[in-house]
């Protein structure tokens, strides 16, 4: 069994000095951080952090997360989100511990990381580049694949900018995979789980605040930070919950 604590939407700030509205995003995603290592059933084998880990990419903030990540001692896989500066994203948040490989194996799953991220959109769309990375991840593959991307590929909002522009797409490529047993994503702000073709879906909280989506904008909750924990059995099961700092 895999314990993997997935997290997203960090959106730490550029500096010591700078904070989003009144909340402290590097204390939350500390706060998160510790209170999963409490409550996790077992100890934690891996993060995945699906994005937007900056609120304006600066090599303060990486310099900020590659820290935090360090002091945590697990290994970490990150992709950039819309908020992010993928330069400087892949030139200082670098570490022994965070990866930004695009394929990572870890016990019996492999887990493929695409860029969503479309210059100058806050809606994402993968290239034809990340579906070649897809393609030759699974290629021969029996063993299970969990695939992470920024920008969720089920309509969980309904408004563009908070979409895969080219989910269908990237829908379509996933059924002719059937060792893909799991689909991680972030960027709105709110979990959700979902089961499509025996594939699972999830959504992971912000670490930094969650919102509600209407269709007409964005309602900010009080809810706080959180987390989602997945445990990842060797043949491709998936069992996951997510988890509320302040509960």
């Amino acid at each position: 069994m895999l314990t993997v604590l997935h997290i997203s939407d960090i959106h730490w700030p550029v500096d010591a000095s700078t904070s989003l509205g009144e909340v402290d995003t590097r204390r939350t995603l500390h706060e998160v951080l510790d209170c999963a290592v409490r409550r996790a059933e077992r100890p934690i084998d891996l993060v995945v952090a699906t994005g937007d880990l900056a609120s304006q990419g600066s090599e303060s903030a990486y310099e900020g997360l590659r820290d935090a990540f360090d002091r945590f001692a697990t290994d970490v896989l990150v992709i950039p989100g819309n908020h992010d500066d993928k330069r400087l994203f892949a030139r200082t948040l670098c570490s022994n511990n965070i990866f930004k490989d695009s394929v990572i194996d870890r016990g019996r799953w492999r887990f493929v990381l695409l860029d969503s991220v479309r210059e100058g959109s806050i809606a994402g769309e993968l290239g034809e580049d990340q579906f070649d990375i897809l393609r030759e991840a699974v290629q021969d593959r029996s063993d299970p694949v969990a695939v992470a991307l920024h920008h969720p590929p089920i309509p969980v909002c309904p408004i563009d900018d908070c979409q895969l522009s080219n989910a269908a797409e990237f829908l379509d490529a996933l059924d002719q995979i059937p060792c893909v047993s799991l689909v991680m994503s972030g960027h709105n702000h709110q979990p959700f789980a979902y089961v499509r073709k025996g594939v699972r879906f999830v959504g992971a909280p912000s670490t930094f605040e969650q919102a509600i989506h209407d269709g007409s904008g964005h309602l900010l909750t009080s809810i706080g930070p959180g987390w989602r924990e997945l445990a990842l059995s060797e043949h491709g099961n998936v069992v996951d919950q997510v988890r509320w700092c302040k509960q």
